[in-house]
């Protein structure tokens, strides 16, 4: 799996692009580089485009994953906005399904298929 992590603070976000096979180990490695990132600030807006992920994650991984994200929260920040960009298929389904476990979190989580509409909503 390729993680690519830009973080753009004159937009307050992160660009974080995923490539090849995905599952829970590349996206707690993708969590934790770009909140080690040295530009990084707690709040920072995110965006993360899994158009050309495979995405291989089981229902616990994505339940793991959220949990990972909740108990991380003071070195994450809270009230932003996390789009993903993830055009059909199982990649969608996945995306959802964590969209549908961030409900209970202090942030914002929506499932795009269209890059340019995901920035428009981050931009809001």
């Amino acid at each position: 799996m390729a993680v690519e992590i830009e973080v753009l603070t004159d937009r307050n976000l992160i660009y974080a692009t995923m490539r090849g096979q995905f599952g829970l180990r590349d996206a707690l490695h993708m969590f934790d580089s770009y909140v080690s990132h040295p530009d990084f600030r707690p709040g920072m807006n995110i965006l993360v485009d899994l158009r050309e992920a495979h995405m291989v994650p089981s229902p616990d991984d994505i339940q793991n994953l959220a949990v990972y994200v909740r108990e991380h929260l003071a070195q994450r920040g809270t009230d932003y906005k996390a789009a993903l960009v993830a055009d059909s298929g199982i990649k969608r389904a996945t995306a959802e399904v964590y969209q549908n476990l961030a409900r209970s979190m202090p942030m914002d989580v929506q499932v795009f298929n269209d890059l340019d509409v995901a920035y428009d909503w981050l931009a809001d």
